[in-house]
């Protein structure tokens, strides 16, 4: 291990007692001697100020109290990427007082002044082999730097997997040093670093470019979405990609030659608000999955004749600010296979029949908030869809102006009724003056009992009261509605406070208990 005099630089991150903060300026003090550190430390509470000293603003920080001047030899600024390997994984048993002196000297150097790590280069031949290291974490290991040159490609050449999260990486061109090394790296997180954009000159450097590399995580690095584009073009082939947590409120439309092989897209925890935004990723042609989640997302609008997100399956917008069913008719533009929508206005909106108005209104869905989709429970939805809003509909039909802003709401409305048929007028009329006197004959059946219960009920006893009739005999959780007129459907009887005639029960239905 070579010791040399550490050199200070503007933008350079650095580690003092397990803090890590940017260096913001580099020079004297008045009535002080020597040199200071102006840093911006990550978290406020390490801080005490914001850059000002006597009245003089020295540099500027990203919250009022992350600043603090720092001597320069109370902080590191870290190891090279193969000083941390040899470090993590150069362990065994016949060589174990050998490492145990060498991580003694590595924290040692750490805290020590004037000091900074610069390879193994005398990494102890008898330790265990680093060429079989496939997968590789280096978190929280004050990496740097990439060391000598082609050092990695000679000393683990195999790696596929690396994790270098939360480490001291300033540069692009330190990250393009590190994995241009590794010629079958398919997977890298650079998650809680701060990097500096490369020039051009190194995106245009075709040894450079990682071919293979098809999974980057850079969540929390404080990029834009034009940072990202940027740096793009030095993983081509990327198809899952992670910029959650940085300070992303628009968006562009990647050219045609970037992020063209993406499947997966994480934006959580950004600051989009509009889905104008959003469609700008509408031309990614491969894109199946795209997490929105903890934006600020108030809308969704897509063209009217959409031509966007070909690919899209799996859509994420958990805490967002969606608000309206109207925007939830737009997601029928898409071919979605997955919602998840928990943490929003919109769930407020009728609750009581939330779950039947989402999948009536997206005609694709088979999850929705992590929960599969039943073949039953999509009839009975739908079913009781047509229901809720046949007699709108019905008054809607005599007038052409009525009838198209009926539509503009229920889209999906006349799909629904030529699949299922209208909803007669008893079964969405208001409960008439003679309703209490009616009773009406239901049979009760369970599959794992032979046995069968007629019985006939009042339309206005609550659905409870069944539940406790039928576990006179059946075992069961739940009862579905087969109604008559339809065999096929099965209508969960969930609300057991509701009346019987808000399920439109009539003579001669069954009553499954499962």
């Amino acid at each position: 291990m070579v010791k040399i005099p550490q050199e200070f630089w503007i933008g350079q991150r650095v580690v003092c007692s397990g803090h890590i903060g940017t260096v913001k300026y580099v020079g004297p003090l008045p009535s002080t001697e020597g040199s200071w550190l102006g840093i911006d430390w990550d978290s406020p509470l390490r801080g005490k100020h914001n850059g000002v000293y006597q009245g003089v603003q020295y540099f500027v920080t990203k919250e009022p109290t992350s600043g603090s001047f720092v001597r320069e030899e109370k902080v590191s600024c870290g190891v090279d990427v193969a000083s941390a390997i040899a470090l993590r994984y150069g362990t065994n048993e016949q060589d174990s007082e050998k490492v145990d002196e060498r991580l003694r000297q590595v924290k040692k150097a750490l805290n020590a002044p004037f000091i900074m790590m610069v390879g193994f280069e005398q990494v102890n031949k008898k330790m265990s082999s680093f060429t079989s290291l496939e997968v590789v974490s280096l978190k929280n290991c004050n990496v740097s730097s990439a060391g000598a040159p082609r050092q990695l490609e000679s000393m683990c050449p195999n790696i596929r997997e690396l994790d270098l999260s939360c480490n001291l990486l300033s540069k692009w061109q330190d990250v393009t040093a590190i994995t241009s090394q590794f010629h079958g790296l398919t997977s890298l997180d650079l998650s809680d670093n701060r990097l500096a954009l490369p020039d051009e000159e190194v995106t245009q450097d075709k040894s450079n470019i990682s071919l293979t590399l098809d999974d980057i995580n850079l969540n929390s690095t404080n990029h834009s979405w034009e940072d990202v584009l940027y740096c793009a073009r030095l993983w081509p082939n990327i198809q899952n990609l992670q910029v959650a947590l940085n300070r992303i409120s628009t968006l562009d439309t990647p050219q045609s030659n970037v992020l063209h092989n993406l499947r997966s897209l994480d934006l959580t925890g950004n600051h989009i608000q509009y889905w104008s935004e959003v469609n700008k990723l509408g031309s990614l042609p491969l894109l199946q999955t795209l997490n929105l989640s903890s934006n600020k997302l108030c809308d969704i609008t897509l063209p009217e004749n959409n031509d966007l997100f070909h690919s899209l399956k799996y859509l994420l917008l958990t805490n967002n600010r969606i608000n309206e069913w109207s925007h939830i008719n737009e997601l029928e533009k898409l071919n979605l296979h997955e919602l998840r929508i928990k943490s929003n206005p919109i769930n407020e909106k009728n609750p009581e029949r939330w779950f039947e108005m989402m999948v009536a209104k997206i005609g694709s869905m088979k999850r929705l908030n992590g929960e599969e989709i039943t073949r039953e429970e999509r009839l009975g939805a739908e079913y009781i869809y047509i229901r809720l809003f046949g007699q709108e509909w019905q008054t809607s039909k005599q007038d052409p102006d009525l009838k198209a802003k009926f539509l503009t709401s229920h889209p999906r409305y006349q799909i629904l009724v030529s699949k299922h048929g209208e909803a007669e007028m008893s079964e969405y009329k208001k409960a008439n003056s003679k309703l209490e006197s009616k009773l009406v004959l239901l049979e009760i059946k369970s599959s794992h009992n032979p046995q069968v219960l007629k019985k006939k009920f009042p339309l206005t006893m609550n659905v409870q009261k069944v539940y406790n009739f039928a576990k006179r005999v059946f075992e069961f959780e739940t009862l579905y509605l087969v109604p008559t007129k339809n065999r096929e459907l099965k209508i969960p009887l969930d609300e057991q406070l509701r009346s019987l005639d808000f399920y439109s029960l009539e003579e001669g239905d069954v009553i499954i208990a499962e």
